[in-house]
């Protein structure tokens, strides 16, 4: 496989806090026990929440940072809610309101609270000359990528606790969040994934269970496969010498995708 820049958007998140929002619930509380994975963040990460609720018939959606999403049960667990809200790489620093928005039997409820939002490391930019580069070009295939995770984000799905890397022992080159220029004149974009080096050949593994949403070549970034994990959390996985997996397929984590 050639992995000079394959690209993962998830990461590996523990539940490790337990906090009590600001008061504001009725009398019969419809949720309990809330844990966040963490009170501060760096822009582009994401964090993780799960809590218990009285009654498995209800609605959960957390919101911040001009992000919002919708928690689930399973149905093994159907008074445990979890979901995870990315933190994207523009957010300003400073503190941020978090609100986890339920609708039950018993009305509505709403409860608050607070997360620091850490300054974000400095940025380099770097200016790539793509030959024939024009935004019409690309833009088509970043939309589809858009829609599908979307897509993925309106379902349930599994589950997700932890990652593990798709390329054991591949060599990170650190180049998320990278300012990019791909030909002076067009606009600026931003690095969103994580670049691993491995030699031509090495087998691509899943980082967890997941269904394969797209799995085809694109102009922008060759072979590409998305796969989607549960929750709305979809990998990413781009420049890729081959495809071994096709839409829909169920993968086991540790399965090898290219």
């Amino acid at each position: 496989m050639n992995l000079r820049n394959i690209i993962l958007s998830v990461a590996c998140l523990w539940v490790v806090g337990n906090i009590w929002a600001k008061p504001g619930f009725t009398e019969k509380p419809l949720i309990r026990d809330i844990q966040i994975s963490t009170l501060k963040i760096e822009p582009g990460h994401v964090l993780a929440l799960a809590m218990k609720s009285f009654t498995p018939d209800l609605s959960v959606i957390l919101a911040g940072c001009g992000q919002s999403f919708k928690l689930a049960a399973l149905p093994s667990e159907p008074l445990t809610w979890r979901g995870y809200l990315a933190v994207p790489l523009e957010t300003a620093p400073g503190l941020k309101v978090l609100t986890i928005a339920v609708q039950g039997g018993q009305g509505d409820q709403t409860q608050e609270f607070e997360v620091e939002v850490l300054p974000a490391a400095p940025r380099k930019l770097e200016v790539l000359h793509i030959k024939n580069y024009t935004d019409f070009r690309f833009a088509p295939e970043s939309r589809l990528m858009s829609k599908l995770r979307a897509r993925s984000a309106a379902q349930l799905g599994a589950a997700v606790e932890c990652f593990s890397s798709p390329l054991p022992g591949g060599r990170s080159n650190a180049n998320f969040g990278v300012k990019r220029v791909y030909h002076p004149g067009h606009k600026t974009s931003v690095h969103r994934g994580v670049d691993l080096d491995a030699p031509l050949g090495t087998p691509v593994c899943a980082p967890a269970d997941g269904v394969v949403l797209l799995a085809r070549k694109f102009n922008a970034h060759g072979n590409t496969t998305l796969v989607d994990h549960g929750f709305g959390v979809v990998s990413t996985f781009l420049h890729q010498s081959r495809i071994l997996v096709k839409p829909g397929q169920k993968l086991k984590a540790g399965q090898t995708i290219g």
